[in-house]
């Protein structure tokens, strides 16, 4: 099973795996990482994102 950090892909419950994952990533373009990082987070866990998440359980709680 495959687990993801930072936009790539490591062996679950395998350090080095990890770590091998972890130190491609530091030697790589990291404000290119950065930027996609931030992209993500404002798209998935943005403002709009969560109110639209919290909208839905409470209109489910409600039966509506």
């Amino acid at each position: 099973m495959a687990a993801s950090g930072g936009g790539a892909l490591f062996r679950s419950g395998d350090p080095g795996s990890l770590a091998e994952v972890a130190v491609s990533l530091l030697g790589g373009d990291l404000p290119a990482l950065g930027a996609l990082g931030r992209a993500h987070a404002e798209r998935h866990h943005g403002w709009d994102a969560v109110l639209d998440r919290l909208f839905d359980v409470y209109g489910k709680i409600l039966g509506s």
